[in-house]
């Protein structure tokens, strides 16, 4: 960021960036929000909220993402 000037970077599943990063005043972290709730048998369901919220997203969702995609 300081010396490319990116306006954008996109990365999924790669919190060792956040971590790095989000000290960095000219950095912005975000991510796309979720509810999270107990499901069947205690699994958790992940609704996805289609809404950019501050912050590094708290977990990795990939298999609720492929359960949702019909790949269990």
């Amino acid at each position: 960021a300081h010396e490319v000037h990116c306006r954008t970077l996109f990365s999924t599943h790669y919190h060792m960036l956040a971590d790095e990063h989000g000290s960095d005043a000219s950095i912005q972290l975000g991510h796309m929000g979720c509810h999270v709730r107990a499901g069947a048998g205690g699994a958790p369901e992940v609704t996805f909220l289609y809404k950019l919220t501050a912050g590094a997203c708290p977990k990795s969702y990939g298999v609720n993402v492929a359960r949702l995609a019909g790949e269990e």
